[in-house]
């Protein structure tokens, strides 16, 4: 509900431009490399989370995170042919990456599980793909429909995700149970307000620079 209801950061006028298709459809371009910048670090952190479980002796964890690094190993790739046909071209898309570099507050969100998975509880890293696979199983029909009219074809960044990500959320609820304890239940809710709160500042941070200084 936090992350869906971003836009109330802004005051009634300005979530009424907010509103216009025109300024929607430039968030949702604008969120999309992010998305992008975001997704491009998955894999490290898999890797990095199955090294962690190794060094662990845990087993059943480094196939858990490598059953799923199999699922997410080269979306990043699917998402950049998504940018190149949304901006019209790989030069295109270079240069809006080299404009838009990745924003803080999803750097933020990245390094907050690199540092747990490095130095605390690299079992944290579960409440970011619950999240994920979460947000993009309940996306609405209107939202996935604005993204496939930026992308001509269709994205097939949601065709991947979408309707595989709905069967991908209960396994993650069962690692929770397995790997968590009620004394874990601070840093779990923490983490998880964490991740949402990053992933609303950054659309703040998007609809903000679009509104200009003058808004």
């Amino acid at each position: 509900m936090q992350l869906a209801g971003w836009d109330a950061a802004f005051p009634p006028g300005q979530r009424e431009l907010l509103a216009k298709p025109e300024i929607i459809r430039k968030v949702v371009k604008n969120s999309y490399v992010d998305g992008y910048w975001r997704i491009r670090r998955t894999t490290p952190l898999i890797l990095a989370a199955i090294g962690a479980f190794d060094e662990a002796g845990d087993r059943e964890s480094v196939m858990f995170w490598s059953e799923h690094l199999s699922e997410e190993g080269g979306h990043d790739l699917v998402m950049y042919d998504d940018l190149e046909s949304m901006f019209g071209g790989p030069d295109a898309v270079r240069n809006i990456l080299q404009q838009r570099p990745i924003l803080p507050p999803s750097a933020a969100l990245v390094g907050y599980f690199e540092w747990q998975i490095a130095h605390n509880n690299a079992h944290l890293l579960i409440v970011l793909r619950l999240l994920l696979e979460w947000l993009f199983s309940n996306m609405s029909d209107g939202q996935v429909r604005v993204i496939e009219e930026l992308v001509p074809g269709g994205s097939r960044t949601m065709r991947l995700h979408r309707e595989a990500d709905q069967g991908h959320v209960e396994p993650c609820y069962d690692y929770v149970r397995r790997n968590f304890s009620v004394s874990d239940d601070v840093a779990l809710a923490w983490s998880l307000n964490f991740a949402v709160q990053c992933l609303r500042e950054s659309q703040i941070w998007i609809a903000r620079e679009i509104l200009g200084p003058t808004h």
